[in-house]
């Protein structure tokens, strides 16, 4: 629901499109998707289960998440600044109107677009972990590395108690990131020096599949909430951090870049 809600926030997109699209997308893949979990050798033998509608099947849960962000980077990549939205009640006997919708100027960059959305959606998801869930963070000014990781640790505790994934491996590090290829190299983050890092990986997390399908067709929004979560409370203790992303069979990992955690003296740096 907060990839929606922010989606709504940025005005991306007219939200009546949007749910039309992201139907349409919904009807073109779901069968394939369904099918896939059939054996070959015979149609009728089940080799897993999909519980269309229901959020709690992580089969499920994976594939609309990967239907709701193909729809979400589609409209962004349209980049529509004004556009008329239809607004109210739907049905056969809706009560709804067109309003003209103009994106705040500042929000007009595809790429400022798509940074916002992803620290909103992980600043939302992070309030609901503490406000609804009651996850106890301690919130502090750029503290030590071993309170980032402690931290870390509790988020990532609550995301397997609630069924987001398996498990999870945390450890830190030093290593060097690969060059931003944004940027020209006067702008080059902090952390091609080499800087600490914390790395996390995620056994069987519930966006594995739809993560990498994503990928695949070079959408650059990711439905990637762990990492947006983590951010978030990164951020909050006013650590600036990029990560790269590691994709395997059964897990997806993350290196957090943390800028200014300087590398101890006799640490070596791992080349990546």
């Amino acid at each position: 629901r907060s990839s929606y809600d922010v989606t709504d926030l940025l005005d991306i997109c007219p939200m009546d499109d949007f749910q039309t699209q992201f139907y349409k997308k919904r009807v073109e893949y779901q069968s394939e998707y369904v099918s896939a979990f059939f054996t070959k050798e015979n149609v009728n033998q089940r080799a897993g289960s999909v519980m269309i509608g229901d959020l709690s099947d992580p089969q499920y849960f994976d594939f609309i998440s990967y239907v709701q962000y193909a729809v979400i980077n589609d409209q962004i990549n349209l980049n529509r600044k004004v556009f008329e939205e239809a607004q109210g009640v739907f049905g056969d006997e809706g009560d709804f109107e067109n309003k003209l919708i103009v994106r705040d100027p500042k929000l007009g960059d595809r790429d400022t677009i798509i940074k916002l959305h992803g620290e909103r959606v992980g600043d939302m998801v992070l309030d609901h972990l503490v406000q609804e869930k009651g996850l106890a963070v301690s919130v502090k000014e750029r503290p030590g590395i071993d309170v980032l990781c402690d931290n870390f640790k509790k988020i990532l505790d609550m995301l397997v108690e609630n069924g987001f994934c398996a498990s999870y491996t945390i450890d830190t590090s030093v290593k060097t990131s690969k060059p931003d290829p944004m940027r020209t190299p006067s702008q080059q983050p902090y952390d091609i020096r080499g800087d600490r890092c914390i790395s996390v990986t995620f056994e069987r997390p519930i966006n594995l599949w739809s993560q990498q399908a994503l990928v695949s067709q070079n959408y650059s929004l990711k439905n990637n909430f762990e990492a947006k979560v983590l951010q978030a409370f990164l951020r909050r203790c006013g650590v600036n951090s990029r990560y790269q992303t590691r994709y395997a069979s059964l897990s997806i990992g993350y290196d957090f870049f943390l800028d200014g955690y300087v590398a101890p003296s006799t640490a070596s740096v791992i080349p990546l």
